[in-house]
């Protein structure tokens, strides 16, 4: 009986991140037709992409009444994707990272962080703070839509700005404004840029809306599994959703990063992981606790949240140094994770 619950959530895994993958790659071409940068489309569209496994199983975990699951879930997605992920990451290459930039959402994700554990003192993460954390998601999206990353140069910035063509004005369009063209002859070409963006636009639809079902009825079959598998080896819920769920969950963001390391993609790395760790807070608790209020057990409050916020600390510690995130410092995160995952056999057993 457990082999075969294994088995329908190794397969629902497989299908949520297939599903996830699908959905990521046709986003990523819709923010690559609106023109947005390396950097945000690694911050927003791949983050909150490879975030949909999370949310989507835990939105059905709210379902069927088991919130334990859901903080396993989120918090053992974070710490994979800071100790396991990038551990790995730094095997293909060494991550350089911008300052700035870093130090920006770091810190935010850091402050998020604490946030979290704070709310979870009272051992309950109620509607109100789900909404407050989604609040700060919504903000925080506003935020980078104003921010000078949004696009990839002032110069579209400023045509977008004066002659109001908005996204739809291609690099090759721009050179031809240089250069200089007539009034009837620039429009004719602007028009047909139009259509081209508009019957892209079209052929995505059914694709996202048929990985998107996907990705539902996946993470359904995923969490029923998890939870049975649970309740026949007799262990906390959360202990499936730290362990099976997270890593299982976080593998988008590990093919992300591994293709990204291998081209020397330090910023797009860096915002995944860190937009991904964001949204994980921000939307996954955001809208599961507004479903239903997420308790908070024994593991997650003297275990799980604190070992989050220890290992981003080291995280931001580790880059804070030369903004290099070094093999070493790879290594040693792969070492804090195995310790970690050794650790919840002391849980296990209590």
């Amino acid at each position: 009986m457990v082999f075969i619950e294994l088995l329908i959530l190794v397969i629902s895994l497989i299908f949520l991140i297939k599903g996830s993958n699908i959905f990521i790659d046709n986003i990523i071409k819709l923010a690559k037709l609106l023109n947005i940068s390396d950097f945000l489309i690694g911050l927003t569209v791949v983050a909150i992409g490879t975030s949909l496994p999370e949310l989507s199983s835990s939105i059905a975990a709210t379902f069927v009444n088991n919130t334990d699951i859901i903080i396993g879930n989120v918090t053992g997605s974070n710490i994979a994707n800071i100790a396991l992920v990038l551990g790995v990451a730094t095997f293909f290459a060494a991550l350089t990272i911008k300052r700035a930039i870093f130090e920006r959402e770091g810190i935010f994700l850091l402050i998020i962080t604490i946030l979290l554990f704070i709310m979870s003192l009272n051992g309950l993460i109620s509607r109100a703070e789900g909404i407050i954390l989604f609040s700060i998601f919504v903000l925080y999206i506003l935020y980078l839509y104003h921010s000078p990353l949004f696009t990839k140069n002032t110069e579209k910035n400023l045509l977008r700005k004066y002659l109001n063509f908005g996204k739809l004005v291609t690099i090759h369009t721009l050179r031809n404004i240089r250069i200089g063209l007539d009034y009837r002859t620039y429009t004719s070409l602007i028009q047909k840029e139009k259509r081209t963006y508009v019957y892209a636009y079209l052929n995505l639809i059914p694709i996202l809306i048929i990985s998107f079902a996907v990705i539902i009825f996946s993470s359904k079959y995923a969490i029923t599994s998890a939870i049975t598998i649970a309740t026949l080896l007799n262990i906390k819920a959360e202990i499936v959703g730290i362990t099976l769920l997270a890593i299982g969950t976080s593998l988008p963001e590990l093919a992300v990063i591994i293709t990204a390391a291998k081209k020397k993609k330090g910023n797009l790395i860096i915002g995944t992981i860190l937009g991904s760790n964001i949204y994980n807070i921000l939307i996954v608790l955001g809208i599961s606790s507004i479903i239903l209020p997420i308790s908070i057990t024994a593991i997650s409050l003297y275990y799980l949240i604190p070992v989050l916020l220890l290992i981003t600390t080291f995280f931001l510690w580790f880059v804070r140094t030369s903004w290099v995130l070094q093999k070493q410092e790879g290594i040693l995160l792969l070492l804090i994770y195995i310790l970690f995952i050794f650790g919840l056999s002391f849980w296990i057993l209590l």
